[in-house]
């Protein structure tokens, strides 16, 4: 019944607004998680790195997916786009001065359902393969 009530009382938002509430609700989480925002929507010729964060000495790259709709926003990121933020990362840490820093990949999913927003931070949500450092990932110095 409540629903029935207020759903009509809903809000939807334009995919680009969401993108750009998404990225911001995701720098709010993770600098209340003691991250530090490096820098924001890095572009270069080949696209965009939405965030790059650091705490200590790791450095993170970060894919923000929002949605509202069902559907998991973290789908989104198939291993076409992890090889395009990999060479994106790289692109970035050259000239960087991130020396013994290691350097990470994470994925954080906005949800918007409507009434609030679901956060969710994927750390390490993936690893590129060939690369020198722990586990693939690579490592900075």
């Amino acid at each position: 019944m409540f629903a029935r009530l207020f759903g009509a009382f809903r809000r939807s938002f334009t995919p680009a607004a969401l993108g750009r509430i998404a990225e911001r609700r995701a720098a709010l989480h993770l600098r209340l998680r003691g991250y530090r925002i490096v820098e924001r929507n890095v572009r270069t010729g080949a696209g965009e790195i939405d965030l790059v964060v650091r705490r200590g000495r790791r450095v993170a790259f970060v894919e923000v997916k929002s949605r509202q709709e069902r559907g998991a926003p973290a789908d989104r990121v198939d291993p076409a786009k992890q090889a395009q933020i990999a060479r994106l990362a790289e692109r970035y840490l050259a000239g960087r001065p991130f020396d013994g820093c290691s350097v990470h990949f994470d994925v954080v999913t906005v949800f918007w359902d409507g009434w609030w927003f679901r956060v969710r931070h994927l750390r390490d949500a993936f690893y590129i393969e060939g690369r020198a450092g722990e586990r693939g990932r690579p490592r900075v110095g």
